[in-house]
């Protein structure tokens, strides 16, 4: 289900980090138009969704558990509103029952009220989209892939019965996401700013690349005068086995800053995580919390010089990869679930 609500509008700044990353393009993927594979009209190439629905048997029974490669055991989804690779009742990679409760569903012991049951539609924030209708929004994503495909199974779910399933080969500048441009119209979080909440399961183990899971982009007029614009991305990304709060600025295709702050807290690999993150420019700070629990080597705290005032645009949702991993590495698969945006922190219970 998604859920939408009132429109506000931030202005983010720029800041260029003291801690380096590695030296990458900041998140080629959120820029206008894909890569090869890319939406065109709101159709991919490479098995997400044509107008709106999951294209049936673009990937034939979705990506397997543990970096398998798309062609599963369940043929195709219901086109017009179905799933690729997770059609009511149909067997998932592995020959498993696909079905509601999926392959690793949430509501264990002890989980901390995160997981169970969805609950975008009583979530209250300005923004929620937990899958459960079983095909993307065309007028809400806008898929941008490259050696991937994007599904909707229930191979994994943190909530519900559905998750958002992105598998993208290894390689470098080869990824899996879906651009929002809807959220960020003017006067959207007018109060600079902005926060951001999304489940996420990882297969299999990472290494020491720098790859990325979210991120948020915006341009703005070259402060020395020149036609052509800056743009900026804050992501969410990992490096170095470890969680990285990412800043990037370019123009053009040039790469003027890619910084960040890099903790040694590892993305969930196996498991489900709730993850947070939060870009203000009112405090000139960036934060990143894992289950609740604020990561501090992760964060960007007040004090720091902003480069310039900036807006936000548009939010890109995948696995994007800078760089390609070691020899013997096929493949990511990532799952998403209740990915909710606000002008509020959100936490892991709504």
């Amino acid at each position: 289900m998604r859920c939408l609500a009132n429109p506000m509008r931030p202005l983010l700044a720029l800041c260029c980090l003291s801690l380096a990353i590695i030296g990458c393009d900041p998140d080629p993927g959120i820029s206008d138009g894909g890569e090869g594979g890319g939406a065109a009209g709101g159709n991919t190439a490479g098995g997400a969704t044509a107008g709106g629905a999951t294209a049936g048997g673009a990937t034939a029974g979705g990506a397997t558990a543990g970096g398998g490669e798309a062609g599963g055991s369940s043929a195709g989804g219901s086109a017009g509103g179905g799933t690729a690779g997770g059609s009511a009742g149909g067997a998932t990679a592995g020959g498993s029952a696909g079905g509601s409760a999926g392959g690793t569903a949430g509501g264990m012991a002890g989980d901390g009220g995160f997981y169970g049951a969805a609950r975008c539609g009583t979530a209250g924030v300005r923004f929620c989209d937990d899958f459960e209708q079983g095909y993307l929004d065309a007028g809400m994503w806008l898929p941008q892939i490259n050696n991937g495909t994007i599904t909707i199974d229930s191979m994994h779910v943190a909530r519900g019965g559905k998750a958002l399933h992105v598998h993208v080969e290894n390689g470098q500048g080869n990824r899996a996401r879906l651009r929002n441009t809807s959220q960020f119209q003017p006067n959207n979080y007018a109060n600079g700013i902005y926060f951001g909440r999304a489940f996420i399961y990882m297969t299999p183990a990472t290494t020491k690349q720098h790859q990325s899971f979210v991120g948020t982009s915006g341009d703005l007029d070259n402060p020395d005068g020149g036609a052509s614009k800056l743009t900026s991305v804050y992501a969410v990304d990992m490096a170095n086995n470890g969680l990285v709060s990412h800043f990037g600025l370019r123009e053009g295709s040039t790469v003027l800053y890619d910084t960040g702050a890099r903790s040694s807290t590892p993305p969930p690999i196996g498991h489900w995580a709730c993850l947070e993150w939060k870009w203000d420019s009112v405090h000139d700070e960036e934060h990143l919390w894992l289950d609740e629990v604020e990561i501090p080597a992760a964060a960007v705290l007040q004090g720091m010089k902003w480069y310039s005032a900036q807006k936000y645009d548009q939010l890109a949702l995948g696995f994007q990869m800078y760089h390609t991993e070691d020899a013997g590495h096929a493949a990511y698969d990532v799952w998403y679930d209740s990915v909710a945006l606000d002008d509020m922190r959100i936490g892991c219970r709504e």
